[in-house]
């Protein structure tokens, strides 16, 4: 069963929290924990993609 975080991943964009439509497609990156667990992020679009991959 998918967590909630699963869940958000593909409801709301990553960095800014903007609403993603579910019938479009949107980049998405992943991170893998230390245990294992893979992480997955969308993004609304490139520029809040490369903004949250950016280090500060």
């Amino acid at each position: 069963m998918a967590s909630s975080a699963d869940r958000d991943a593909f409801e709301v964009c990553g960095r800014c929290g903007e609403p993603l439509a579910g019938t479009d497609w949107y980049p998405a990156t992943t991170r893998l924990r230390a245990d294992g667990t893979r992480l997955v992020f969308s993004f609304c679009d490139r520029h809040c993609l490369a903004a949250w991959d950016r280090p500060d």
